[in-house]
This record gives C-alpha cells, sequence and structure tokens, in this order.
C-alpha cells in the first residue's frame, strides 16, 4: 500500500511538470496571438482569459487521465521476486595489438625527459 502511494505520487509528480511546462509554453504562444484578436472586434484581454482557463483545466485533465493510465499500465513487483544484483568489479584493458602508423609517429615525437646529471663537487 505504501509502495504504491509513493509510485503515485512519483508518478503525479513527473507528469505536472511535464504537462506544466507545455501549458508555459502554451501560454507564451497564446499571448503571442492574442492582440490579434481586436481585429475581430473582440476584446483581447477577455479572450486571454477565457482561453487560458480552458487551457489550464484541458492540462489538468491531461494529468489525471496520463496518472490513471501510468498506474493501470504499473506492475508492481514483491520484493523477493526481485533478483539481488551482486557487484561486479570494473576492470580495464587497454586493447592489444600494435599501434597505428600514426600513433608511433606521435609517440617519437614527444622529447624524453633526460635525467640531469650531478655535478661532482
Amino acid at each position: 500500500e505504501d509502495r504504491m502511494r509513493e509510485f503515485e505520487r512519483v508518478i503525479t509528480l513527473q507528469l505536472i511538470d511535464s504537462q506544466w511546462k507545455d501549458h508555459l509554453l502554451a501560454m507564451d504562444h497564446l499571448k503571442e496571438g492574442i492582440g490579434l484578436r481586436g481585429y475581430g472586434q473582440r476584446d483581447p484581454l477577455i479572450e486571454y482569459k477565457k482561453e487560458s482557463y480552458d487551457m489550464f483545466q484541458a492540462m489538468m485533465d491531461r494529468i489525471e487521465e496520463e496518472t490513471i493510465r501510468y498506474l493501470f499500465l504499473l506492475q508492481p513487483v514483491k520484493e523477493e521476486e526481485v533478483p539481488e544484483r551482486k557487484e561486479q568489479p570494473l576492470y580495464y584493458q587497454r586493447p592489444q595489438g600494435s599501434a597505428s602508423p600514426r600513433v608511433k609517429k606521435a609517440r617519437s615525437m614527444i622529447p624524453k625527459k633526460r635525467k640531469k646529471k650531478k655535478k661532482k663537487r
């Protein structure tokens, strides 16, 4: 029961986040084009309020529908059924074989460090 509530919360928050971003983008588009309503003898402010309210209600409906859809598709697994994973050490293995001619040439161009000779006193 607690796990199901947690899944519901996570799914709902993710859907709200994505739908809210889409809603804000749609509101920007509405704001850009709302001035043209004045040419149609309509008050742009009233039209903006009306359409933004309709868009918000549509967003809320989508969030509710998508949440229900995801929850019905969810197939919870009991913890006993999940196989344990063993941690495996990571190993790095260099590629074997000879280096390409370009790599050999580049290596030969790198100046080698010389050991400093100690001066005798």
